[in-house]
């Protein structure tokens, strides 16, 4: 089972080179969390402009949760449909007609 990655951005702030590296980690795992110094952000509102940067700087599809001082990044799964079995195949189905 693969662990969750922990990445953290000091007082630097969000950079070009931290997004590509995030990019290159999310080929193999599908969640990351990422922790903020507390210089980096101060408070919710400007943590969660950092994760909205963050996500618009990857190119796939993303969620993220903002808890106290740290991003949760999640992956975007795409949920295929299963196939839908026909009840009455190659028979004549009857309609049903409302009087």
């Amino acid at each position: 089972m693969v662990e969750t990655l922990t990445l953290h951005i000091g007082k630097n702030g969000l950079t070009k080179e931290f997004i590509e590296h995030l990019s290159f980690v999310f080929k193999t795992r599908k969640t990351i969390k990422v922790q903020l110094l507390k210089s980096a952000a101060e408070n919710r509102a400007e943590m969660n402009k950092v994760a909205e940067e963050i996500i618009a700087g990857l190119p796939d599809r993303y969620n993220y949760r903002v808890i106290g001082f740290t991003i949760i990044l999640m992956k975007r799964t795409i949920m295929k449909k299963a196939p839908v079995k026909k009840k009455f195949a190659g028979k004549i189905a009857w309609k049903r007609v409302n009087k």
